[in-house]
């Protein structure tokens, strides 16, 4: 018979969602870092100046990514795309890092494992990832 735990460790070896969501240090951490954005959003105080564009002067994968999340919660769906494309994905995940964080170990696996399949079949993980550096390298060839 299998534990509440033994889904998502099956899964863990075998997708990039199951590694981040199955680990629990991972989503305290991203938890934390998602409240600390917000807040910081909130006060308009920024947290610190992003490292890659400090230092090769070119703007990161998620360049504007809080400030199109923002315009999404305040419903500004046109600007939150202009921001950038993933802000509706990264609220998604968002949302979803808050409640699989605080959820019992039965519902994690209740929520995890439907995701954790269709990414099983679908590499939805590492395609999600595979867009994101892609608009990444559009974003850097149209800029100006």
């Amino acid at each position: 018979m299998e534990t509440a735990t033994e889904p998502a460790q099956r899964w863990t070896q075998k997708s990039l969602l199951a590694l981040i969501f199955t680990n629990v240090f991972t989503l305290r951490f991203l938890t934390a870092w998602i409240l600390l954005t917000g807040v910081a959003r909130i006060f308009d105080f920024t947290i610190w100046a992003c490292p890659v564009y400090s230092t090769l002067e070119v703007k990161c994968p998620g360049c504007g990514l809080t400030r199109a999340v923002e315009a999404l919660l305040w419903g500004n769906w046109a600007e939150a795309m202009e921001l950038h494309l993933f802000a509706f994905p990264a609220l998604v995940a968002a949302i979803g890092t808050l409640i699989v964080t605080f959820a019992s170990p039965s519902l994690r696996d209740r929520l995890l494992n439907p995701i954790l399949a269709i990414d099983q079949r679908l590499a939805l993980g590492w395609v999600l990832l595979a867009l994101f550096f892609l608009h990444w390298m559009m974003n850097l060839c149209t800029a100006s």
